[in-house]
């Protein structure tokens, strides 16, 4: 399933006071075999169902020779239970500490990278904080904002987090950074608009994203101009 030139991305949990590592290898230098890498189901949710984890030893690479006793936030955030009402709601399937890699499991345009589990991190913690703080209403509200939890909802934060990326830092390689989204239909980029219910128009330029009319399309182009390139 992971030929050896695959990429992941080692996530290092830090010590007090320091920043978190992410550190590029191939899955082939990290001498895992197929059955180390574990699914992770609850992004499903968000159209991601080839994100792939696995917790190696300080023996499978150098790179965990390191001792760390901090908890893996990032692994602790992609399998947190996010259904308000549920038993596992705010627990994590895996509570690990130093460590952890990260690849998906197919896709040839697609590569684990600080870019794309950053702003996925923060997307589940922006969810989690509306939850925490639903009105006077409480489990309706919060069960109601959880149906935004969704890929749909994930690929228009993604695109603002990677325009505001850009923004910043415009020699970092934003634009070619792709959402790990996938959805079961083409949407409008801008209103959402599902492209089974009417006749979609692609960017004329790019033809990498999809309107459901020019109005939309004007109303996202500040956005989608530094990511447009012509084909």
């Amino acid at each position: 399933m992971l030929g050896p030139d695959k990429q992941a991305v080692v996530v290092i949990s830090p010590l007090a006071g320091e920043q978190v590592a992410y550190i590029a290898i191939g899955t082939g230098a990290l001498r895992l075999p197929s059955e180390a890498w574990k699914p992770l189901p609850r992004l499903s949710r968000l159209g991601i169902d080839d994100l792939l984890f696995a917790k190696p030893k300080t023996s499978d690479h150098p790179v965990f020779n390191v001792s760390l006793d901090g908890r893996n936030d990032t692994l602790a955030a992609l399998t947190l239970g996010t259904s308000p009402g549920s038993l596992c709601f705010g627990i994590s399937d895996h509570v690990v500490l130093g460590g952890v890699a990260f690849t998906f499991a197919d896709g040839s345009d697609k590569s684990a990278s600080k870019a794309v589990l950053e702003p996925l991190e923060a997307f589940i913690a922006d969810h989690m904080a509306r939850l925490r703080s639903a009105g006077p209403d409480g489990i309706v509200e919060a069960r109601e904002a959880h149906e935004q939890f969704n890929a749909q909802t994930f690929k228009a934060y993604f695109k603002r987090y990677r325009a505001d990326m850009a923004s910043r830092y415009p020699d970092k390689g934003w634009q070619k950074i792709k959402c790990p989204a996938v959805t079961p239909v083409e949407n409008c980029e801008t209103c959402g608009a599902a492209g089974a219910d009417q006749v979609m128009q692609v960017c004329g330029r790019c033809r990498g994203v999809r309107y459901c009319g020019r109005e939309c399309q004007a109303a996202d182009w500040r956005t989608h101009k530094p990511f447009c390139s012509s084909r």
